[in-house]
């Protein structure tokens, strides 16, 4: 009873990290000095997190079924690069150009059985589309993010962003959180079930 409790708890608060992840996404995508660095980085850490992922929630060191949330925005950062190339095509050109990019992202999340998938590309192409229109933005977001039931509490920090950045800590801090938060939840959910889930 206590594990399943800890585990919904853990449920709620990756439901509530879906949205400010695609939102930091997109400030990246736009604020990157060096697109192909930001994306190879997304990508790297998306490798090393698969086998911690693998482990917290398959209990196995490879498992293919699923992969981890930076393989969602791997694929979502793909997506913004091809959704910003359509800016200068004509209105009826752009919007199903555009239309035709989510869909092919949202089909490569799905094919990867990548965690988050939907939430995130879908939440990143509102992000980016409608960046300069902050109602639009939070509506649209906020109902995307039902499909967590704590996805929309993560909107009142997005609304109060001011795009100054005043942390101090390391960026690649944040990029070896993920990993290493994965990799202990994995060997506690492989120790826990050594004995019961054998």
């Amino acid at each position: 009873m206590f594990l399943a409790g800890v585990g919904s708890v853990l449920q709620l608060l990756g439901g509530m990290a879906v949205p400010l992840f695609a939102f930091l996404l997109v400030e990246g995508f736009l604020h990157t000095s060096d697109y192909r660095r930001y994306l190879l980085s997304v990508v790297l850490f998306a490798l090393v997190s698969e086998i911690p992922y693998d482990l917290a929630v398959y209990q196995r060191v490879w498992a293919p079924m699923g992969q981890n949330a930076l393989c969602s925005m791997a694929v979502s950062l793909l997506m913004l690069y091809f959704l910003r190339m359509t800016r200068s095509m004509g209105t009826a050109a752009g919007i199903l150009s555009k239309l035709l990019i989510v869909a092919g992202a949202v089909a490569w999340v799905s094919l990867l059985h990548a965690e988050y998938g939907l939430s995130i590309v879908l939440l990143a192409a509102v992000f980016y589309l409608f960046y300069a229109r902050n109602e639009w933005k939070m509506a649209l977001g906020i109902l995307i993010s039902l499909l967590h039931v704590t996805g929309p509490l993560a909107f009142y920090g997005i609304w109060c962003y001011n795009e100054v950045r005043t942390g101090r800590i390391p960026r690649y801090a944040y990029y070896l959180f993920y990993p290493l938060h994965l990799l202990a939840l994995g060997l506690i959910s492989v120790l826990v079930c050594v004995s019961p889930c054998s």
